[in-house]
């Protein structure tokens, strides 16, 4: 400054009084940058005193999270996104699940308290992936009832002067309650860095949560979601016709007839329906199984 004073004395119109001092501290430096679907990035460092929830009980908070919302963070971008925690001694198991492309990825990491007070403030450590390298990221619960909602905030500084953000609204159900949101909206009005803009609904509907499991020989398929009622079948489905022996070409697995050369012989029974006689070969024995078959509703459908 010293430099910069003898310069101004110099100078007929510069003159110490004009000069104001600018502030350059964090809260003067804050801004909310515009939402693009990347990580939300701050000005400051992360802020240590924002207060988490007292006396965690961690016990209650394990089980299963919906996620319903979240800030874009680099190692999410999937649907359907749920967290599973277990807990095995003093250590938390994290299990990670969303749908990308109907596939179900997952990935397993841990986690521990970070601090001896019984605060809600937990460290995560995840792998990465391609590597035997690790990641560990904040993971503090701002607000919970740990039997319907949890309100999740992680920082990380990325520098001297900035500071990535990422929080996650999580549910035990597909939803959050009204009380549940309204609690969540109150928590964040007193939390600068977080706000609604940055928040993108996580799609929790039967379609984003669907995927194809990976087929495994002799196990039956079990797919997310119940049975869908409205696949189109053959009308008018004429059960004389139907009669006679089918050979089973290729079939799904299933618990109750294993085996091979499997056939079905259909013969008229009592009523609209017919009898059901099965056959199979399981290690050189021959299995015979008898049903009946009827419609399931009155309108003939097949």
């Amino acid at each position: 400054t010293t430099a910069i004073n003898t310069i101004v004395n110099r100078i007929n119109v510069l003159d110490a009084r004009y000069y104001q001092t600018v502030d350059r501290s964090d809260a003067a430096c804050f801004y909310y940058p515009e939402p693009t679907g990347q990580p939300v990035v701050f000005r400051g460092q992360c802020d240590t005193t924002i207060p988490v929830v007292p006396n965690f009980n961690a016990n209650a908070y394990m089980g299963l999270w919906h996620e319903i919302e979240r800030y874009p963070t680099p190692f999410q971008e999937g649907t359907c996104a749920n967290a599973r925690y277990s807990l095995t001694g003093g250590t938390v198991d994290v299990i990670n699940t969303e749908v990308i492309n109907q596939r179900l990825e997952s990935i397993n990491g841990f986690a521990v308290l970070a601090t001896t007070d019984g605060s809600a403030k937990l460290k995560v450590t995840f792998p990465v992936a391609g590597t035997t390298q690790t990641i560990e990221t904040d993971y503090w619960v701002l607000s919970t009832d740990y039997t319907s909602y949890s309100l999740v905030y992680s920082c990380r500084n990325l520098d001297s002067e900035r500071r990535q953000v990422i929080s996650w609204k999580l549910s035990r159900t597909k939803q959050l309650t009204n009380a549940a949101a309204t609690t969540i909206r109150t928590v964040m009005n007193n939390i600068n860095v977080l706000d609604q803009r940055y928040f993108s609904q996580t799609d929790q509907t039967p379609a984003g949560c669907f995927y194809f499991p990976e087929p495994r020989p002799g196990v039956q398929v079990e797919f997310p979601g119940q049975c869908e009622t409205t696949i189109p079948v053959v009308p008018n489905f004429n059960m004389a016709q139907f009669q006679g022996i089918w050979h089973e070409i290729e079939a799904y697995p299933k618990d109750d007839q294993p085996g091979q050369c499997v056939n079905h012989q259909f013969t008229s029974g009592t009523g609209n329906t017919l009898n059901l006689v099965s056959s199979n070969v399981l290690n050189q024995a021959l299995g015979i199984t008898r049903g009946v078959v009827s419609f399931a509703s009155n309108d003939l459908a097949g």
